[in-house]
Order: C-alpha cells, then structure tokens, then sequence
C-alpha cells in the first residue's frame, strides 16, 4: 500500500479547487484499492492547522510516499516549503488561474488524467530556488510583474466579472497604464561560468526564473529548464508603457529577446545564473511575487525587503511527471 496525502485548495482557481475536490474524491473511490493508495484528503484553510504548508509538514513526519497538491502555484509552492529535501515526491493537479508550474511540466488539464500521471507518472528530480530564506519553484520577480500578480490577486475577488482566462493580462494592463513604476536597482550575481558580475539602473521588470512561463501566458524566461542548475534573469530597462504595450504579443510567444531592453549575453540569450544579489539603490523594500504569491501579513509570505539573495539548490525536490 502507498501512503499518500492528498492537499486541495477549494479556493484555487478563483473557487475551481472546490469543483477539483469533488472530482478528486471520485477517482479515489473508483481506483486507490485496486491501485493500493491509503489515502487522506484535506481541503486547505487560511491559517491554523490546514494550511497547505501545515498540512505537507504533517505528510513529511507522517512518512507518506506521495503527496498529491490541487491549487495554483502558490499552492504548490507552499507544499514545495515542506517537501524540499524530504525526498517525499509531489505529484499535481492542475488548479489554479494560470497553472505555469503544471504546464511546463506537462502535467494533464483533466483531473483523472493529471491523477493517473500522479500515481503512475516518473519521478523527475528539480531544481528550486531559493530567495531570503523561502524556496520558490517557478519564478521570484520584482517591479512590473510584482505589481501584475498583486493587482491579479485583487481581481480574483471578483472571479464573475474578471474570468482566469484574461485576469493577468486584465492586470497587466492596469499597471501599465495607471500605476507605472520603475525600479533603482543594483544586481550581482555569479555567471554560468563562475564569473562574478553586476550592473544596475531603473528596470521596469526583473525575473528570476526557474521555469519559463509566469501570469498563465507569458514565456519571460522561454529556454529555462527546472533542472540545469542555473537561474534565467529577464531584466528589462526602464522604458515607456506603449513601448511595453507593443512587447505583450513577443513576451506571449517567448519573442521578446530581441527587445533592445532586455538584458542579454553574447549569444542573444538571456543571463543565467546560480548565485545572485538584487539591491535597491534608494533604500526602499522592493516589492516582489514568488511564485505569484505577494507579501501578505496574514499569511506566511517572504517579507519585502531592501536586499534579495537569491540561489539554487539543485534537484532538491522530486516531483511527478508524463
């Protein structure tokens, strides 16, 4: 018999995970026993107890074999807090507004289908970041899409008016043109080839990305891999909202590294790291997401800071996959 827990959040996908959870219990009583599963299934709550980070601590001390998570990034990346180092594999489910984490691992839109790669799938050993103390599994980003996930985070109360299908770029457009912002930034950080290196200056952008995608749709990062123990640093100037209204349709298709404003190596590639420092240069908290999470003092989020350290700890956490 495999042990596994099974971690939903009903709020995921603006309510969607409430719909997941119902599918979920249904395959579970049409297959653990001829599958062998002893399983437990949680629906997360906001603090105490069952909180998914809560809930993937109970799983490690309770030695479980799999644990299964049903919710957005943020979700996963609160089960990925637990289970890093464990040992203990992570099999998804898709369920969250834009899912980037399980679309560049493959994993099945359909519940019985992502399910079945869960307890049937490979395991596949990943990189994860690591920024101020708290591990991020997909992207750690600071100015304009800081600002996005924040903004998005507020539509997600209104998931009538503002469906998930265009909630990001709703988001993205606001920011662009009624609150931008820029950044003073200063970045060092240890090359590929274990070279130091820095630079600074006002950027509308930094993302330091460990898988390609970010907000449900757009490939800032297109060539990074979840397992090459490297870092992909999108860094865009500071340049006009029409200038980045016209980058939206590259940044979609992964094109956008031919924009003169993103940072770039030799080859026309973005940088690529395994160690880096991004400072403010005015000695203000840089506002940031992580894994589409925003700072939020009620829930157990990386404080805003002055200073990120950000690095790699290779193919710490095992996850499941086609």
């Amino acid at each position: 018999m495999r042990k596994a827990m099974i971690i939903v959040n009903p709020a995921a996908g603006m309510g969607r995970g409430r719909k997941k959870y119902e599918e979920i219990k249904k395959w579970f009583s049409e297959n653990a026993v001829s599958l062998g599963i002893d399983y437990k299934i949680f629906l997360t709550e906001r603090s105490g107890k069952k909180t998914a980070l809560a809930l993937a601590q109970r799983a490690v001390k309770e030695n479980c074999d799999l644990i299964v998570v049903a919710g957005g990034d943020g979700t996963i990346n609160q089960v990925a807090q637990a289970a890093v180092e464990s040992g203990i594999p992570i099999g998804l489910v898709r369920s969250g507004s834009g899912n980037d984490f399980c679309k560049a691992n493959d994993i099945p839109q359909d519940t019985a289908e992502a399910l079945k790669v869960a307890f049937m799938g490979r395991v596949k050993k990943i990189d994860v970041g690591k920024v101020n103390r708290r591990i991020f599994v997909n992207v750690f980003g600071v100015g304009l899409d800081a600002r996005v996930a924040k903004e998005a985070a507020r539509l997600k109360r209104w998931p009538f008016i503002f469906p998930k299908s265009v909630l990001y770029l709703r988001a993205l457009l606001k920011e662009l043109f009624f609150s931008p912002e820029y950044l003073d930034l200063e970045i060092r950080f240890i090359d590929k080839k274990g070279r130091e290196r820095k630079g600074a200056g006002r950027a509308t952008l930094v993302s330091i990305a460990n898988g390609p995608t970010c907000g449900g749709m757009f490939r800032l990062a297109p060539e990074a891999q979840f397992d090459d123990g490297l870092l992909d640093i999108c860094w865009v100037e500071e340049t006009s909202s029409r200038r980045v209204l016209k980058f939206i349709p590259k940044a979609i298709k992964g094109t956008h590294l031919k924009v003169k404003e993103v940072a770039k190596d030799r080859n026309g590639k973005l940088l690529q790291a395994s160690f880096i420092i991004l400072r403010s240069r005015n000695y203000r908290n840089i506002p940031y997401h992580l894994d589409g999470e925003v700072a939020d003092k009620n829930k157990n989020t990386l404080r805003e800071a002055k200073e990120y350290i950000i690095f790699l700890l290779p193919k710490a956490l095992s996850i499941i996959v086609p």
